[in-house]
């Protein structure tokens, strides 16, 4: 379920897993945070992994639409190009997933030094001009099972769905994200709020007058394009799957993914900025 630039309930959903490796995936269709870990040997595997399929293009020209975009970095040009692949073709996509799920059987490949994770969801609605805050604590006690459970839930649900809208990058979105991206890094601090209390459709409906609605997915601690959007696929242990229904949403035309970097703990922090 997404939230509308006319939205008046806003829900804010943060994501945590008890640990030391932060691996951490934000989304703005209900704002939500998700923080993992995974110990050292684990991930050494996953991320050799990952470098071995990140650099598996497909080279179909028509889903890397950001490729004259001067304003645009390479890996971000490849974010938009990776974003393309799963909508565009979610059935061939699927093959990424699967091999994933087998990752997970049979090599442990996403164990967690904590055996226990929870959900926080934070729900903002306004009633008679008043703004009521109430606060939700969920607790998941198998967090691997439920990496497994969404991979497998992802690969169905691809492996059925038609292709969807192939994304065009537009410069005023890219702006939205990079203005957002840059203070953040000022900040030290990444979250869909802004220091002015802007939300995502606010920053984009600023710098993009003729859109009418965005959204956006934050995420961050993995080295690899594919790693990013696998994780925000998979979307374990975020309710609805809010950052897999983003990535997925066959309403938006426009993208704008800006690579801000390492902030604070946290390596590899993106924004993806999506609009219509």
């Amino acid at each position: 379920m997404n939230i509308y630039l006319k939205r008046k309930a806003r829900i804010i959903i943060f994501f945590c897993l008890l640990g030391s490796f932060p691996l951490i995936a934000q989304d703005t269709t209900k704002g939500s945070y998700s923080s993992d870990e995974v110990d050292s040997t684990v991930l050494d595997y996953y991320i050799s992994h990952f470098e071995e399929t990140d650099s598996v293009r497909w080279n179909i020209p028509e889903l890397n639409k950001a490729i004259n975009s001067g304003y645009m970095m390479e890996r971000e040009k490849l974010m938009v190009e990776e974003i393309n692949m799963v909508r565009a073709f979610p059935k061939r996509y699927a093959v990424f997933i699967d091999e994933y799920i087998e990752k997970l059987k049979k090599k442990s490949a996403f164990k967690h030094t904590s055996s226990q994770n929870y959900t926080i969801t934070k729900s903002h609605v306004t009633i008679n001009g008043n703004e009521v805050i109430k606060n939700d604590t969920v607790w998941n006690t198998d967090p691997d099972k439920d990496e497994l459970n969404a991979a497998i839930e992802l690969s169905n649900i691809l492996k059925t769905m038609n292709p969807v809208s192939i994304l065009k990058p537009i410069e005023c979105v890219y702006i939205a994200a990079k203005k957002h991206g840059i203070e953040a890094k000022n900040k030290g601090d990444l979250d869909h709020q802004g220091t002015n209390g802007s939300w995502p459709w606010d920053r984009i409906g600023k710098e993009c007058t003729k859109l009418e609605d965005g959204n956006e997915n934050l995420a961050g601690g993995f080295p690899y394009i594919r790693q990013i959007v696998i994780s925000l696929l998979i979307d374990s242990g975020i309710p609805e799957r809010g950052h897999r229904k983003n990535t997925l949403d066959p309403n938006w035309l426009y993208i704008g993914c800006y690579e801000v970097g390492t902030i604070g703990d946290i390596p590899n922090e993106w924004i993806q900025d999506f609009a219509r």
